[in-house]
């Protein structure tokens, strides 16, 4: 639920904590990596864990005169299930308006390839189940006492990461909103005479045109970070990170 949501980025990672390996203790520290961005990214997107740990840094495309976006394709760190997850999505102005680009700038000073390198140190988990591991079973435990229950569904499993996915669309799910762009979104495949209206507009109009209608549905979710405030890049060692 959007409450849940709002809980998390409530949390110590996003107002104040006390640094590598107690990030969700309290304290005066803020640090962008995973920890701190693969949540905000999947509220904003919609896309899968997997599309999200595995982002390259050439991915996430700003160029002069065009809006900024994520592109997910078949790469080496990430495998797509079908075709129509090989998508572009514009990055929401929240996630702008935050310092992802100035993260992303970081990184590139860094020379790393990897969108969170730190993900893809570890031999055994790496990508998304490497974030499974440290940050996100961890941020459950640390929500499980505050009061709001985590859903369980009706086969008993509690809601998970891709709850968040799930809860995004659901959330876009409205007879005001274009159901085939929220399917372009997320990577999912049009039915019938309308599959092809992507094509035609990429075509005719450019990828500018396609990013343009996209992020109009985005804006159209609740704004889950307002309550975050900006901070400047602060990056820990990689191997600290996201721990």
């Amino acid at each position: 639920q959007p409450a849940h949501i709002e809980e998390m980025l409530a949390s110590p990672i996003y107002v104040g904590n006390g640094g590598s390996k107690r990030r969700l203790k309290s304290g005066r520290y803020i640090h962008q990596d995973a920890a701190y961005w693969v949540l905000l990214l999947a509220v904003y997107t919609a896309a899968t864990q997997g599309e999200i740990c595995g982002l390259l840094v050439e991915e996430v495309v700003c160029e002069e005169g065009g809006l900024p976006h994520l592109i997910f394709r078949n790469k080496r760190l990430r495998s797509l299930k079908r075709d129509a997850r090989e998508r572009e999505v514009p990055i929401h102005p929240r996630l702008i308006s935050l310092g992802f680009l100035d993260y992303v700038e970081c990184l590139k000073a860094e020379g790393t390839s990897e969108l969170f390198p730190e993900l893809w140190l570890n031999d055994v988990k790496r990508g998304g189940d490497q974030y499974r591991a440290t940050v996100w079973d961890k941020v459950i435990d640390w929500f499980r006492p505050r009061g709001l229950a985590i859903p369980v569904g009706n086969t008993g499993k509690e809601a998970d990461f891709h709850s968040l996915r799930s809860m995004v669309l659901s959330q876009l799910d409205r007879a005001s909103i274009n159901q085939n762009i929220v399917k372009d979104i997320a990577g999912h495949a049009r039915k019938g005479v309308t599959a092809q209206t992507y094509q035609n507009l990429k075509a005719s109009g450019g990828l500018n045109d396609v990013l343009t209608e996209r992020l109009s549905v985005l804006q159209c979710l609740p704004d889950f970070a307002a309550g975050v405030v900006r901070q400047a890049p602060r990056l820990l060692p990689i191997n600290l990170r996201s721990r």
